[in-house]
């Protein structure tokens, strides 16, 4: 059993706005200088998220942290940012899609209920400036994003991690899928593909 820090990053400023992306570390002591640092880490994360955002829309990192149960997800407590992130909003042009941007996986080298896992942030809405003219992304944006997101990855300030929902179990299926406790599995790497990326849920 791991307690982690829950992190959100809230989106708005497009149509079918809000949003949030959420990313997790497990706690360190003390447990609000922890959760400082982490977010710290968080807001860096996305002020270079910032740079491929269309004007109008911005992300901004919750002046709460909660801290839950890796097995179950359950709620343990409710810390308050000693100094809450200011927002980043994006500055490029206005032309997007509101399903698309680009995404970065998380990996890890864990093997766990029959799969590696991994996790995957996506950075949606991405301002159409990011995209070249075959539909993937520039090489200015990738090596800023992948820079970005290998120093998030490596961090020593606080641990990231994936985290591996709870499941209940489906017998319905053939063969069944058994049920498993929720884990959390630390982050060894971070990946951005050179392709856009489609979200098709604000949960994702």
């Amino acid at each position: 059993m791991t307690t982690m820090y829950k992190a959100t990053v809230n989106w708005s400023g497009f149509p079918g706005a809000p949003g949030f992306t959420t990313l997790y570390a497990t706690t360190t002591d003390p447990l609000q200088a922890g959760a400082d640092t982490f977010a710290a880490g968080v807001n860096a994360l996305i002020t270079s998220w910032a740079n491929t955002l269309p004007a109008g829309v911005s992300v901004q990192v919750s002046s709460e942290m909660p801290l839950i149960e890796d097995t179950d997800g359950e709620l343990v407590d409710i810390l308050n940012l000693t100094t809450p992130p200011g927002a980043h909003a994006g500055a490029l042009g206005g032309l997007y899609s509101g399903p698309s941007g680009w995404c970065i996986d998380w990996l890890t080298s864990t093997v766990a209920f029959g799969k590696r896992r991994q996790g995957r942030s996506y950075v949606v809405p991405a301002s159409t400036e990011v995209y070249q003219t075959d539909g993937t992304i520039i090489p200015a944006t990738l090596t800023a994003q992948r820079a970005a997101a290998a120093i998030y990855a490596a961090a020593t300030a606080f641990n990231p991690v994936v985290w591996v929902r709870p499941f209940p179990g489906d017998d319905t299926t053939t063969p069944p899928k058994p049920a498993h406790a929720g884990l959390a599995v630390a982050i060894s790497a971070a990946r951005v593909p050179d392709m856009a990326a489609v979200l098709r849920s604000r949960r994702d």
